[in-house]
């Protein structure tokens, strides 16, 4: 409760120090909510770029904390967070949860801005970031789905 309360007055140096001594309990780290408070706060601290340099490793719980942000109806962050999963993915060659991403990543982003074009440019410069081939399929998907 303190690190909302912290989080809701905008106190993020305070709330991001708490969350990450909550991080670093071995029992207490294991609730997702502590990992997506620190995105929120890396979100709204204006250094946001340390946001792709601490992003979680396990794309799993990635998806999961991005569905819980989204639901709180943060769909910018929700993006964001996405993207921070999304494009090291593309960058690795890694296709473990590449589906799911991108399919969370295409709903995110019309939903934050419905242009077809715009959507069409966004999986472009995606996919000039990929490594791996195959990662054109999910891309012609949501292209294929949405447009």
């Amino acid at each position: 409760l303190r690190a909302r309360y912290l989080i809701a007055c905008e106190r993020i140096p305070e709330a991001m120090a708490l969350i990450r001594s909550c991080i670093n309990h071995p029992d207490i780290s294991k609730d997702l909510y502590f990992h997506q408070a620190l995105f929120t706060c890396l979100y709204m601290s204006p250094l946001e770029d340390q946001l792709f340099q601490e992003v979680l490793t396990d794309c799993k719980s990635g998806i999961e904390i991005i569905c819980n942000t989204e639901k709180e109806g943060k769909t910018t962050l929700a993006l964001q967070l996405c993207e921070s999963f999304l494009v090291p993915q593309l960058q690795n060659g890694d296709m473990y949860c590449i589906w799911d991403l991108i399919f969370i990543w295409s709903k995110l982003q019309l939903k934050s801005n419905p242009s077809k074009q715009v959507f069409v440019d966004q999986c472009y410069q995606l996919l000039r970031i990929a490594t791996n081939v195959r990662v054109i399929f999910p891309f012609m998907k949501v292209i294929k789905d949405e447009v």
